[in-house]
């Protein structure tokens, strides 16, 4: 019997095989690359959205109590300065005896800040409280990456029976014989607020609207 044996090549792949081969795994680790940038980036942005409502609910529960506290110094109203961003009251925070000037704003690197100053020891000659605002002031950053602007105002006014006061379009006076710019109330449209409607926009990034998150909630003055 005779016994045919077939020698198989031992050359290996050819130049062709490998080209082939590399351009065919080349093709998947693109897909499984692209693939998992699709992931990481959607639970980004999951991320990002999530720490936007915490921040903003946390914020907006401060700015409440805050302006809950809200208590006149005769013959002063509370609001002291009232605009569409920034309000100055005086406010019974923490158990204190005495009302404590509190300033609330958007600074330059869009953080909200609470600055709150304690009075004086002694009265003013007329009987009344005085902060010395470059005193013994706290400042507390409440939120980062506000994103309220003058198309999404933080802070509208309202009086006792639900309607919007309408900001002045001149400056307004002020306690101490200064002026706020506008627009602003005025001291008879700050002695009659009831109402504060307040609206905290959180976004990580300015020009990103659509993962904004944007938290509201109307504060009712017992104090005032």
């Amino acid at each position: 019997m005779v016994v045919t044996r077939q020698h198989r090549s031992e050359s290996g792949f050819s130049l062709v095989e490998l080209l082939v081969a590399m351009f065919v795994l080349g093709i998947v680790l693109t897909g499984l690359t692209s693939a998992a940038m699709s992931i990481y980036r959607a639970s980004n942005q999951v991320d990002l959205a999530t720490r936007n409502q915490n921040e903003a609910r946390t914020a907006i529960t401060v700015l409440s109590r805050d302006v809950r506290a809200a208590a006149p110094v005769r013959p002063n109203a509370a609001f002291r300065i009232a605009r569409p961003n920034e309000a100055v009251f005086t406010a019974l925070l923490d158990d204190a005896p005495r009302q404590q000037l509190v300033r609330i704003f958007v600074d330059e690197q869009n953080r909200l800040v609470e600055d709150t100053t304690p009075p004086d020891e002694g009265l003013t000659p007329e009987g009344n409280l005085n902060w010395n605002v470059d005193g013994n002031s706290r400042v507390r950053f409440i939120a980062t990456f506000v994103s309220n602007d003058d198309t999404q105002p933080m802070f509208r006014y309202l009086d006792a029976d639900g309607d919007e006061f309408e900001m002045s379009t001149t400056a307004c006076d002020a306690p101490g014989g200064t002026t706020v710019a506008p627009p602003c109330l005025t001291p008879e449209q700050r002695n009659s607020i009831a109402i504060v409607e307040l609206s905290l926009s959180i976004s990580s990034d300015p020009g990103d609207r659509v993962r904004q998150f944007t938290v509201q909630q109307g504060v009712r003055l017992p104090n005032t």
